[in-house]
């Protein structure tokens, strides 16, 4: 399978004494100290960003609106992480049935409370399970 040369390296090596592990390292990480942060919010910014929400109102409406999708969009996204979680438990054989029905059913039941699934999805709790 492997050449006469390849083998006998092979061979040689596995007979040679065991060097020790030493890393490399392939790229340097720069100091903590030399990399630039950026300099921290000025309270007096951080206060005119806040009064202008309070005090304009499409700036309001613009962040209510951003908030209202980064909350869908965070829902989405715990609800299909707990519907994969519970997938995979469906599929590991060597669960016994008890713990592999809790640990489908739990998740499955969370994300259904969560996030309802979408008419043309089956939610994992109503499917059967291989046990």
């Amino acid at each position: 399978l492997l050449g006469p040369a390849i083998a006998e390296q092979l061979i040689q090596a596995d007979a040679a004494p065991a060097k020790p592990v030493t890393l490399r390292p392939t790229f340097a990480l720069p100091d903590v100290g030399t990399v630039p942060l950026p300099p921290p919010l000025q309270p007096r910014a951080v206060a005119e960003a806040v009064s202008s929400l309070a005090t304009d109102v499409r700036a309001r409406d613009e962040a209510s609106r951003q908030l209202e999708g980064a909350i869908t969009l965070s829902r989405r996204l715990g609800a299909v992480l707990l519907r994969r979680a519970a997938e995979r438990a469906s599929r590991t054989p060597t669960l016994p049935r008890p713990a592999r029905e809790a640990l489908v059913n739990a998740p499955a039941l969370l994300a259904d409370a969560i996030e309802p699934a979408a008419p043309t999805e089956v939610p994992v709790a109503s499917r059967t399970t291989h046990l």
